[in-house]
């Protein structure tokens, strides 16, 4: 009888310490989507600091987020493999739609208010659900659909209160922006073993390759020159690396709610600094859109968490 006793103490024990694993790893793992979604915040900041325009901006973002990015991928293991992958269409079709958010993101910004950019790049999880349904022909919670379409409404009370040509041309970009990142998040469904790190840094090489011509690099100041180095290393590779750390300790549900503080915190930034403060119509779409996704991801999370302990 005493050995089964020992057993029973032992396995106990064994999930005790599994448990406790696991419970250090969520911590690890909020910490680092965390400082992730910190580091992107800043990227209205960056973009409110710089007295550039919009072309050179994008080209010297591309060629420092590149230049930290090439480090990164120096501490990949088995970099042959990851760099072969960019021979898959997957790889080439993710190096492009890089190339379109880069130059859509900055474009945004630069048009638009940075509260508009995050609240349309907001809608970017139900962007995907549909992609996938349309091209991948995954199924569409009721749920998802719901939180989209009301998703869909708070974005065009934003896009419908941007009276000027050029407001409007800021939030197109957005979604541009949206749009290509939601067919990024496609692309490990059919390839997932495509590498991240590889693509990415091609993309910010193609991106600076062709806007180069169009950048004026020769009167920027060294405060501009130091921006950009800034904005590249912490939001094109930092934030980047950071997340991907993270995430693989969350679950998807919980990436995707810790990540939504970006969306709020990036237009705090640039009121509290520079006094830009949204108009009254995008606080309304953005306070839509950001319940719409709160609650989507803590139903989804409740749901993750009911099946994977049905006891509960």
């Amino acid at each position: 009888m005493a050995r089964p006793r020992a057993g029973a103490r032992g396995l106990v024990s064994q999930w005790g310490g599994c448990t406790r694993m696991a419970r250090n790893d969520r911590w690890a793992g909020t910490v680092f989507v965390l400082a992730a979604t910190l580091a992107w915040s800043a990227s209205g900041v960056y973009m409110r600091l710089l007295s550039v325009d919009v072309s050179t901006t994008i080209a010297l973002r591309a060629l420092f987020g590149a230049l930290f990015l090439g480090l990164a991928c120096l501490l990949l293991p088995n970099r042959r493999d990851q760099w072969r992958a960019l021979a898959h269409p997957a790889g080439f079709a993710l190096v492009l739609c890089q190339v379109t958010g880069q130059a859509c993101f900055v474009g945004a910004m630069y048009y638009t208010s940075i509260a508009n950019v995050m609240f349309i790049g907001a809608t970017l999880p139900f962007v995907a659900a549909l992609l996938a349904r349309l091209l991948l022909r995954e199924p569409l919670k009721r749920s998802t659909m719901v939180s989209g379409l009301v998703c869909l409404f708070g974005v065009t009370v934003i896009v419908v209160s941007s009276g000027s040509v050029g407001l409007r041309v800021g939030d197109i970009l957005a979604f541009g922006l949206t749009l290509s990142y939601a067919v990024i998040g496609l692309l490990p469904k059919i390839k997932p073993d495509l590498p991240i790190l590889p693509p990415v840094l091609v993309g910010c090489l193609v991106t600076f390759a062709l806007f180069l011509p169009m950048a004026s690099v020769g009167g920027i100041s060294r405060f501009d020159w130091g921006v950009l180095a800034l904005f590249g290393a912490t939001n094109s590779c930092l934030a980047l690396v950071l997340y991907l750390s993270g995430a693989k300790l969350l679950s998807a549900d919980e990436a995707a709610l810790l990540s939504t503080a970006d969306v709020v915190l990036a237009p705090t930034w640039v009121w509290l600094m520079f006094s830009e403060r949204p108009a009254p119509a995008t606080l309304v779409g953005g306070a839509i859109i950001v319940v719409a996704i709160v609650l989507h991801a803590v139903l989804q999370w409740r749901r993750s968490d009911i099946s994977t302990n049905p006891a509960v």
